[in-house]
């Protein structure tokens, strides 16, 4: 939940499949601090501790889902089963 009116900071999308990957996080000042998600096609598994998840040890973003997500974005990673693509709307 903000504490505060935000504003948009932009959009990105990646696909993910085999290999742990970063969010797209627009450049900007100040950085974004939420983002909402949404993995197109298959699911998907996060971290937000830096640390590469994998599909047995990360948390779920089930396939069509929108997910919500405030904190650092710099350290949100994500995986995801073949064919799928991450849509993500930045806030600041």
């Amino acid at each position: 939940m903000f504490d505060a009116p935000r504003g948009t900071a932009g959009y990105g999308k990646v696909a993910i499949d085999a290999g742990a990957v970063a969010l797209p996080i627009p450049v900007g000042t100040p950085p974004p601090g939420a983002v909402l998600l949404i993995s197109r096609g298959a699911n998907a598994y996060w971290r937000d501790d830096g640390t590469d998840p994998t599909v047995v040890d990360g948390f779920p973003l089930i396939a069509d889902n929108t997910f919500f997500y405030v904190g650092d974005l710099s350290k949100f990673k994500v995986i995801g089963d073949a064919g799928s693509t991450l849509h993500c709307s930045f806030y600041y």
